[in-house]
């Protein structure tokens, strides 16, 4: 394994997370759940008017901090359409309302795609969330609040590394990382890309 992980031995991201909140609330259990993964973040009850619209959900959150964490759009538009194909779940995509690129996603017509980009407040993001039966996205902090919530996760690693500490750990959780030989190149992705193109993201 590379490296990073041997010298840094870093908790995950998830668990600096849980260790936060167990400081702010002191173990709660209105806070806290457990099953036999772990101890996570209770769910909070889904808005009534979400509720009538989903059922079993993936969400998709294409967005990250920085441009070079960020999956090729059209790849992930090639994901909702397969998942869409292939399985019964409804597909929720979360971003921020920065994120206008996610207007391209409105090209899928199927009644069973909800583009939620720009819509929901944190709080409401989180909730939807944990309702979820996966969350798939870059190497950002959606995927960090699904796996807070005990949900699955797919992160897709490109500029950055999994060994730092932000790789998923849930244990039907799963990461995919390009290893080409300028990655990593940052601790977070800020860095410009000395590439002609982002190979490490479209190696995915």
């Amino acid at each position: 394994k590379w490296i990073g992980e041997k010298i840094l031995k870093n908790e995950s991201q998830v668990e600096r997370v849980l260790k936060d909140f167990r400081t702010i609330f002191f173990n709660n259990e209105k806070v806290f759940s457990s099953h036999e993964e772990g101890t996570f973040l209770q769910k909070t009850p889904l808005n009534p008017k979400l509720t009538s619209q989903l059922s079993s959900f993936i969400v998709v959150a294409p967005a990250a901090s920085f441009e070079a964490k960020k999956w090729p759009v059209k790849k992930f538009h090639e994901v909702i359409e397969k998942l869409l194909k292939i399985s019964s779940y409804d597909i929720v995509l979360l971003a921020g309302k920065d994120d206008t690129f996610c207007a391209e996603f409105n090209q899928i017509t199927s009644h069973r795609f909800h583009n939620l980009q720009g819509q929901t407040s944190l709080l409401e993001t989180q909730i939807i969330l944990s309702h979820s039966s996966l969350c798939i996205g870059n190497d950002s902090g959606l995927n960090h609040i699904a796996e807070a919530y005990g949900i699955p996760v797919i992160t897709l690693f490109g500029p950055t590394t999994p060994y730092f500490g932000f790789k998923p750990h849930g244990l039907k959780s799963r990461y995919f990382w390009g290893e080409v030989p300028c990655s990593p190149c940052s601790t977070t992705g800020k860095k410009a890309c000395v590439q002609k193109s982002l190979v490490c993201m479209e190696s995915l």
